[in-house]
């Protein structure tokens, strides 16, 4: 037999396989019923958690960080350009820089905004902001911002409502940066 020959049949054989594991992947993550004839539990031991364990539910709050001037002081989403299409790690380090910072000022006190998202943080320019250490070491977000959270446009409103205008909540932080910045 040939080299082109046993390649073929290698990778045939390798895509079958791959093909047989997503099936029964997939089949192990949808819900149970009562025509179920048969529980798949041996899948259910090689694929315990289904798809749910790669993915968050999609009306959890989504967190925003803008400066004062009221643009987003993030580099998200990581493919974008800025992030050279995700070489670049500076958007990644931001989302973990946000979650400290959340963490320190989740039982504070927030303001309600239900109206649009600009017009609040306007409004809330001049106001006392809270003070929180980023303790990252090498920080990013340094300096005043809003951190605001709020609820992705339900599907059913999608062209009906914009994603500024829905319902959030919102704190002024300053955010004090002990180690050295980034450029």
């Amino acid at each position: 037999m040939n080299s082109d020959a046993r390649n073929g049949i290698v990778f045939y054989f390798t895509s079958l396989l791959l093909a047989v594991l997503f099936v029964f992947s997939l089949l192990n993550a949808t819900p149970s019923n009562p025509l179920d004839a048969y529980k798949f539990t041996i899948l259910q031991k090689i694929f315990p958690q289904g798809w749910g364990f790669f993915s968050k539910a999609p009306q959890d709050e989504v967190m925003k960080i803008y400066n004062t001037d009221l643009h987003s002081a993030t580099d998200w989403p990581n493919n974008s350009m800025n992030n050279l299409f995700g070489i670049n790690r500076k958007g990644r380090t931001q989302g973990i820089e946000l979650g400290l910072l959340y963490t320190q000022v989740a039982a504070r006190p927030w303001k309600s905004c239900n109206e649009k998202m600009g017009q609040c943080l306007k409004r809330d320019e001049k106001s006392a902001a809270v003070k929180l250490e980023n303790i990252t070491p090498k920080p990013n977000l340094c300096g005043d911002y809003f951190i605001v959270s709020q609820k992705p446009v339900p599907w059913a409103w999608a062209d009906l409502i914009q994603p500024e205008d829905m319902p959030s909540k919102y704190i002024k932080v300053h955010v004090l940066c002990t180690k050295q910045r980034r450029n």
